[in-house]
């Protein structure tokens, strides 16, 4: 095989390496179990919030049958980010290896993994920002991407507020007290949730059933507290082998992820896009690329092998936080 063969079917192998190894790393992600995941080609994407519907009316026999339309609020426009990774192979590293192909392969497989590693983290970092900035409406820049953001809900508001407001006035209210999780805090939940009205006033139940928290804190401790009296036999059920950090009972779901930075603090979601509910998850991440292997090795002029990783995503709130309830915990 001639060098430039060789060199076509190496970088390939690299290719196919990262990009399914990410995609299969993106499936096993934390951020993946509490917000809307998805692809998309538009550079910039625009959402108009769903506040509520008008109901079907009674009507006369000659009368016209009025028209059921949603209720629409305010437009957001969401714009995305590239972010990108590179694997370098020097020249010394290679005369080292005397470029010894299972060698090198080995070294390359241990970069590739380290690179799956690095763009997940990033979408992982991406994907808690709304929990970690889930109360303030301040620009919060992240250290580990460097990327400054403000995560707000069409309203302006932070995703946990007292202060929602639909674009015709009315308000609702999606704060917890700022206390340790009890049962009480459960019962709240319930009571509030099923109570729930849109805009116009109409019911709009749902269930929150899914409890975010931060793996091993306080919140995540008490949940299994809570949930362990409430069971018959103060056992958990694993749902999901492959999703270990998934536990529940009575319909509730612990959802514990280390990339939360609060251990106080807990949410509660609804299982969106369930049959109990039509509501959509208003916090998203879009990929306008996922995490690719852009082009070919690349040799620098001194001779570095340089494999350049790269993707770029998008997120926002597209809607009102309704289904969402949180608490900054004690």
């Amino acid at each position: 095989m001639k060098y430039a063969e060789f060199d076509n079917a190496f970088t390939k192998s690299v290719r196919q390496t990262f990009e399914l190894g990410s995609n299969l790393a993106m499936e096993m992600s934390y951020y993946g179990k509490c917000i809307a995941v998805g692809d998309t080609t538009e550079g910039l994407e625009k959402y108009t919030s769903t506040e509520g519907m008008e109901v079907a009316k009674f009507v006369n026999e000659s009368s016209n049958l009025p028209v059921s339309k949603l209720k629409k609020g305010r437009t957001v426009f969401i714009e995305g980010k590239g972010y990108g990774h590179r694997i370098t192979i020097s020249k010394d590293a290679r005369i080292q290896a005397r470029d010894n192909t299972t060698i090198m392969e080995k070294h390359l497989a241990e970069e590739t993994s380290r690179a799956i590693t690095n763009m997940n983290l990033v979408q992982e970092y991406e994907g808690h920002r709304f929990f970690n900035q889930a109360f303030t409406t301040n620009v919060v820049t992240l250290s580990t991407t460097g990327r400054g953001l403000s995560l707000v809900s069409p309203d302006l508001e932070p995703l946990i507020s007292n202060n929602h407001q639909y674009a015709n006035g009315n308000t609702f209210d999606n704060l917890l007290p700022a206390a340790a999780m009890t049962l009480a805090t459960f019962e709240e939940v319930e009571r509030r949730s099923a109570a729930f009205v849109d805009a116009e006033g109409n019911p709009m139940p749902f269930m929150s059933k899914k409890i975010i928290v931060k793996s091993g804190g306080k919140a995540h401790q008490a949940a299994k507290r809570i949930l362990g009296v409430r069971a018959i036999d103060s056992q958990y059920r694993v749902d999901n082998t492959d999703d270990i950090n998934y536990r529940s009972y009575d319909g509730y779901t612990i959802v514990d992820t280390p990339y939360i930075t609060d251990e106080d603090r807990y949410f509660f979601i609804a299982d969106f896009g369930s049959i109990q509910t039509t509501l959509e998850n208003p916090m998203f991440l879009h990929h306008q690329q996922r995490p690719t292997f852009e082009g070919l090795q690349q040799q620098s002029n001194n001779l570095d092998w340089v494999y350049p990783f790269y993707g770029h995503l998008k997120q926002g709130m597209r809607n009102l936080p309704i289904g969402i309830y949180g608490s900054q915990g004690a």
